[in-house]
C-alpha cells in the first residue's frame, strides 16, 4: 500500500469534516433539545432517532472524506 499524501486543500476539507462531526456530537451530548427542536421528533423514540440521524450524517461525512482523499471529482 502506498503512502497517503494529502495536499493542503484536502487536509483543510478533512479538518472541516472532523470539526463538523465533533460539533454534532457535542451538541447531541450537551444540548439534545436542539436536535428535538430542529427535527421535531416524536417524544416516544426521540433518542433512537437522534442517534440514527447522527449515524446517517457520520456515514455521509465519511463518504465525503473518502472522496476527498481519493480525489473523486463528484464530491466537489
Amino acid at each position: 500500500m502506498g503512502r497517503l499524501r494529502l495536499n493542503r486543500t484536502q487536509a483543510l476539507v478533512l479538518g472541516f469534516f472532523v470539526l463538523a462531526w465533533a460539533s454534532l456530537v457535542i451538541i447531541l451530548i450537551a444540548t439534545p433539545e436542539v436536535y428535538d427542536q430542529a427535527l421535531q421528533l416524536p417524544a416516544s423514540d426521540r433518542r433512537l432517532f437522534e442517534l440514527a440521524f447522527l449515524a446517517a450524517l457520520s456515514i455521509f461525512l465519511v463518504l465525503l472524506g473518502v472522496g476527498v482523499v481519493r480525489r473523486w471529482r463528484w464530491t466537489f
